[in-house]
Protein backbone atom coordinates (compact mmCIF):
# COMPACT_ATOMS: atom_id res chain seq x y z
CA UNK A 1 0.00 0.00 0.00
CA UNK A 2 1.67 3.36 -0.86
CA UNK A 3 0.60 6.27 1.69
CA UNK A 4 1.61 9.33 -1.02
CA UNK A 5 -0.06 12.49 -0.53
CA UNK A 6 -2.28 11.69 -0.22
CA UNK A 7 -2.75 8.29 0.77
CA UNK A 8 -4.79 5.78 -0.99
CA UNK A 9 -6.00 2.93 -0.95
CA UNK A 10 -5.28 -0.33 -3.51
CA UNK A 11 -7.69 0.15 -6.33
CA UNK A 12 -9.46 -3.16 -5.74
CA UNK A 13 -10.02 -2.59 -1.99
CA UNK A 14 -13.19 -1.25 -0.40
CA UNK A 15 -11.16 0.23 2.53
CA UNK A 16 -7.85 0.21 3.69
CA UNK A 17 -6.29 1.14 6.91
CA UNK A 18 -3.07 3.99 7.62
CA UNK A 19 -2.12 2.24 11.00
CA UNK A 20 1.44 2.20 11.86
CA UNK A 21 1.89 1.00 15.26
CA UNK A 22 3.00 -2.13 17.32
CA UNK A 23 -0.27 -4.14 16.90
CA UNK A 24 0.42 -5.21 13.05
CA UNK A 25 2.40 -7.74 14.46
CA UNK A 26 -0.76 -9.35 15.62
CA UNK A 27 -2.30 -9.37 11.84
CA UNK A 28 -0.48 -12.72 10.42
CA UNK A 29 -1.37 -15.89 9.15
CA UNK A 30 1.44 -17.49 11.02
CA UNK A 31 -0.15 -16.51 14.35
CA UNK A 32 -2.38 -20.15 15.00
CA UNK A 33 -5.25 -18.27 16.45
CA UNK A 34 -5.64 -15.75 13.26
CA UNK A 35 -5.18 -18.89 10.89
CA UNK A 36 -7.50 -20.85 12.49
CA UNK A 37 -10.08 -17.97 12.47
CA UNK A 38 -9.58 -17.52 9.02
CA UNK A 39 -10.09 -21.04 7.97
CA UNK A 40 -13.43 -21.06 10.24
CA UNK A 41 -14.45 -17.96 8.47
CA UNK A 42 -13.59 -19.63 4.87
CA UNK A 43 -16.83 -19.64 2.49
CA UNK A 44 -18.55 -23.12 2.87
CA UNK A 45 -20.03 -22.95 -0.65
CA UNK A 46 -16.43 -23.03 -1.87
CA UNK A 47 -14.27 -26.13 -2.54
CA UNK A 48 -12.07 -24.92 -4.45
CA UNK A 49 -10.80 -22.35 -6.57
CA UNK A 50 -9.21 -24.41 -8.96
CA UNK A 51 -10.47 -27.31 -10.50
CA UNK A 52 -10.09 -30.61 -8.25
CA UNK A 53 -11.27 -34.27 -8.33
CA UNK A 54 -12.71 -33.78 -4.70
CA UNK A 55 -15.37 -30.96 -6.22
CA UNK A 56 -17.88 -30.36 -8.75
CA UNK A 57 -17.14 -30.17 -12.22
CA UNK A 58 -19.16 -26.70 -12.55
CA UNK A 59 -17.46 -23.32 -12.34
CA UNK A 60 -19.15 -20.61 -10.68
CA UNK A 61 -18.64 -16.46 -9.99
CA UNK A 62 -20.20 -14.89 -7.36
CA UNK A 63 -19.06 -11.64 -5.00
CA UNK A 64 -16.69 -12.62 -1.90
CA UNK A 65 -15.41 -10.38 0.86
CA UNK A 66 -11.51 -10.51 1.54
CA UNK A 67 -9.14 -8.96 3.95
CA UNK A 68 -5.37 -8.25 3.87
CA UNK A 69 -3.03 -8.38 6.74
CA UNK A 70 -0.36 -6.57 7.30
CA UNK A 71 2.85 -9.36 8.02
CA UNK A 72 1.44 -11.32 4.66
CA UNK A 73 2.49 -9.87 1.51
CA UNK A 74 -0.89 -8.71 0.10
CA UNK A 75 -2.43 -12.01 0.61
CA UNK A 76 -6.30 -11.70 0.01
CA UNK A 77 -7.81 -13.60 2.22
CA UNK A 78 -11.10 -14.77 1.61
CA UNK A 79 -14.03 -14.16 4.39
CA UNK A 80 -17.80 -15.25 4.25
CA UNK A 81 -18.45 -12.28 6.54
CA UNK A 82 -17.01 -8.61 6.78
CA UNK A 83 -17.34 -7.25 10.16
CA UNK A 84 -14.89 -4.56 10.81
CA UNK A 85 -14.38 -2.57 14.30
CA UNK A 86 -12.25 0.71 14.20
CA UNK A 87 -10.54 1.54 17.13
CA UNK A 88 -9.64 4.86 18.32
CA UNK A 89 -6.16 3.78 19.58
CA UNK A 90 -4.71 0.70 21.81
CA UNK A 91 -4.50 1.57 25.52
CA UNK A 92 -0.52 0.34 25.84
CA UNK A 93 0.78 1.93 22.74
CA UNK A 94 1.47 5.48 24.05
CA UNK A 95 4.72 7.28 24.30
CA UNK A 96 6.44 9.26 26.67
CA UNK A 97 8.85 11.98 26.72
CA UNK A 98 11.06 13.40 29.76
CA UNK A 99 11.70 11.81 32.83
CA UNK A 100 10.75 11.05 36.26
CA UNK A 101 7.64 9.64 37.91
CA UNK A 102 5.50 12.71 37.81
CA UNK A 103 3.34 12.18 34.27
CA UNK A 104 1.43 14.70 32.45
CA UNK A 105 -0.40 14.11 28.94
CA UNK A 106 -2.67 15.04 26.67
CA UNK A 107 -6.76 14.70 27.68
CA UNK A 108 -7.28 11.49 26.11
CA UNK A 109 -4.15 9.66 28.00
CA UNK A 110 -5.01 11.86 31.12
CA UNK A 111 -8.70 10.54 30.73
CA UNK A 112 -7.14 6.71 31.29
CA UNK A 113 -4.18 7.01 33.17
CA UNK A 114 -3.58 9.31 36.32
CA UNK A 115 -2.05 12.37 35.48
CA UNK A 116 -0.58 14.97 37.78
CA UNK A 117 -1.15 18.60 37.50
CA UNK A 118 0.10 19.99 34.32
CA UNK A 119 2.66 22.05 35.55
CA UNK A 120 4.33 19.63 37.89
CA UNK A 121 4.46 17.15 35.46
CA UNK A 122 8.22 16.18 34.11
CA UNK A 123 7.32 13.31 31.58
CA UNK A 124 4.40 14.02 29.22
CA UNK A 125 2.74 10.78 27.38
CA UNK A 126 0.58 10.67 24.15
CA UNK A 127 -1.05 8.39 21.79
CA UNK A 128 0.84 8.81 18.74
CA UNK A 129 -1.28 6.29 16.52
CA UNK A 130 -4.64 6.37 14.80
CA UNK A 131 -6.30 2.89 16.14
CA UNK A 132 -6.69 0.14 13.33
CA UNK A 133 -9.63 -0.94 12.03
CA UNK A 134 -9.93 -4.50 12.84
CA UNK A 135 -12.01 -7.98 11.64
CA UNK A 136 -14.37 -9.36 14.00
CA UNK A 137 -14.88 -13.13 14.12
CA UNK A 138 -15.96 -15.24 16.26
CA UNK A 139 -14.16 -18.31 17.30
CA UNK A 140 -15.65 -20.97 19.21
CA UNK A 141 -18.00 -18.48 20.44
CA UNK A 142 -15.68 -16.24 21.20
CA UNK A 143 -15.51 -12.59 19.82
CA UNK A 144 -12.18 -12.44 18.34
CA UNK A 145 -10.40 -9.08 16.50
CA UNK A 146 -7.11 -8.63 14.94
CA UNK A 147 -5.68 -5.80 12.99
CA UNK A 148 -6.46 -5.42 8.71
CA UNK A 149 -4.78 -3.66 6.07
CA UNK A 150 -7.42 -3.72 3.34
CA UNK A 151 -10.55 -5.39 3.09
CA UNK A 152 -13.00 -5.20 0.21
CA UNK A 153 -15.52 -7.39 -2.14
CA UNK A 154 -13.90 -9.08 -5.55
CA UNK A 155 -15.47 -11.79 -7.85
CA UNK A 156 -14.16 -15.12 -7.56
CA UNK A 157 -14.16 -17.85 -9.85
CA UNK A 158 -14.71 -20.95 -7.29
CA UNK A 159 -15.98 -24.91 -7.56
CA UNK A 160 -18.88 -25.46 -5.30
Amino acid sequence: MNCTRPCACPSDANGCSFYKGPSRNKSSIHIPEVKKALENEFPEEICSLTPSEKCSTKKFNSRFHFVVLYEDDSIKHIVSSLRLKQREFIQNEYVCFGNGSKIGGTPLFCHLHECTNEMEATKLCYYPYGGPTELLLDVDGTEFTFPIQEWGTIYLYFYP
